[in-house]
């Protein structure tokens, strides 16, 4: 620091106005004093605060309430009037409109293009543009902004997102600050100010992107645990049980009136309701058949119709479809608007799950609040639960099958040895005669049998087997 105030005396004793002043050696020692102890100081205690304030930005807020937010600290940091922010999309190459601050600009362009515009050279070179006297700047095209907003320069500083994972792109963008100013000179320092603290806003992305992971893990696990680890007692996985455990634990992600999971017909005509919450006859019918061209939102969800409609009551993006309006959407049945109103179901948000590439299942969830979306994380949770709700079914239907080849197993191991016993008792088998090595041969492969059925069934839970019942039932044929 010392070194820094020694260099800026040197600095400003070589200015041709500091030299015709004549200060003596006195007044540069003073001088480089008060830089020393209160310039320095009080410039470099603002700027960090400036920093501080960017690098603690809530991270549960949205990229683009975080972006406007940076904006707004840029904008108070530098004295500057109005800012701007603008994302580059690779697919459609467009310098994308992501915020502003103040908020609410709307005449501001929702996309310009990446060639012949300051935002696109700024994205270009990775260096700051500055423009003094914005009706001079040939790149600026929107000349209206200078009565609109009051404003007459500006600076543009690049800003990058940097990749999570290897299968992520980084993100570019610019802030772009205004200035009420004409033919304004802008200092090095305001510009590596302005620099610094976009480069900052990286950090509370990184901080927002470990948040959700770690939030998306617990849900993960969460639901697991209560899918798999918490079944029930000897009942196995059934699938009511699992939807009235799950159901809490999307509470803070999503407000739900109701929600199902439906299977779909190989052939995509059909669909099967196959579990659903509540667990009450009135909501869902479970087992039921819905044919799938009677319900515009399920040919969506198959990839069956395409979505051709701008429309701001619903959203179809290629992980999900969200009803944001029942009421005046195009893409559900009158049967299901009349359903939504009578429920207080204010958006429906559907979930296509496939195994590989082929949709067999999706899910739907019913909320009380009027989503206008969803973010990605969201989703993701959104997909695990059906996933490990679509093993549930498989588990759950297993169960049903094990439970129906336990007790012929067992009953079968019990008659087979109380036939040896009769045999024994009344006819005295010769131990090397050919009934006495069949019985003993079906005696071990029927207990084989019943030891199988109850190592993949319930384990330890004795199980009781009304063999007098059996025996009598089935007497004609059993022996």
């Amino acid at each position: 620091m010392l070194e820094t105030s020694k260099n800026l005396i040197k600095s400003v004793m070589k200015e041709g106005w500091a030299r015709s002043g004549c200060p003596n050696d006195q007044f540069w020692t003073k001088m480089e004093e008060w830089i020393h102890k209160v310039l320095l100081p009080e410039t470099m205690s603002q700027f960090i605060g400036h920093i501080d304030e960017i690098i603690h930005i809530d991270p549960k807020l949205t990229e683009q309430q975080i972006l406007e937010l940076v904006a707004m600290h840029m904008i108070q940091s530098l004295n500057a009037r109005y800012g701007s922010v603008r994302i580059y999309d690779p697919d459609t190459e467009q310098m994308l409109s992501f915020g502003s601050y103040p908020p609410g600009e709307e005449a501001r362009e929702a996309n310009i293009a990446l060639e012949g515009s300051i935002a696109g050279r700024v994205i270009k070179s990775g260096n700051p543009f500055i423009v003094p006297n914005i009706l001079k700047e040939s790149l600026y095209n929107d000349k209206t902004i200078i009565e609109r907003k009051g404003v007459n320069s500006m600076m543009a500083i690049p800003f990058e997102i940097p990749r999570f994972f290897p299968r992520e792109r980084n993100t570019a963008g610019v802030i772009q600050v205004y200035f009420p100013e004409n033919d304004r000179t802008f200092s090095p320092l305001e510009i590596q100010m302005a620099e610094t603290m976009s480069r900052r806003f990286g950090f509370t992305i990184a901080r927002k992107k470990i948040m959700s992971m770690h939030r998306v893990n617990e849900k993960k696990e969460a639901i697991v645990r209560k899918i798999f680890l918490k079944p029930g007692g000897w009942e196995g996985v059934k699938m009511k049980d699992v939807f009235n455990r799950l159901i809490p634990e999307l509470a803070d992600i999503i407000n739900l009136q109701s929600c199902a999971l439906f299977s779909v017909t190989e052939d995509h005509e059909n669909v099967f309701l196959e579990a659903g919450y509540p667990d009450s006859a009135s909501y869902h019918g479970i087992g039921k058949s819905f044919p799938v061209k009677n319900e515009p939102a399920f040919e969506l969800v198959l990839g069956r119709k395409k979505y051709t409609d701008e429309s701001p009551y619903e959203l179809v993006t290629p992980s999900y479809v969200l009803v944001i309006d029942p009421g005046n959407s195009t893409i559900i049945s009158n049967n299901l608007k009349k359903l939504a109103s009578d429920r207080n179901i204010n958006s429906i948000l559907y979930v296509p799950l496939n195994i590989e590439e082929e949709i067999t299942h999706f899910m739907t969830f019913d909320a009380i609040d009027q989503r206008k979306g969803y973010d990605p994380d969201e989703i993701e949770i959104f997909l695990f639960l059906g996933r490990e709700l679509m093993k549930a079914q498989r588990m759950e239907r297993l169960d049903d099958i094990l439970h129906d080849f336990k007790n012929p197993a067992i009953a079968t191991a019990g008659f087979a040895r109380r036939v040896n016993q009769l045999l024994e008792k009344e006819y005295k088998l010769e131990t090397d005669s050919k009934i006495k090595r069949y019985l003993n041969v079906l005696m071990e492969e029927a207990n084989r049998l019943q030891e199988m059925a109850l190592s993949i069934s319930h384990t330890g839970k004795e199980q009781r087997v009304r063999s007098t019942r059996k025996l009598s039932r089935n007497s004609s044929g059993a022996i």
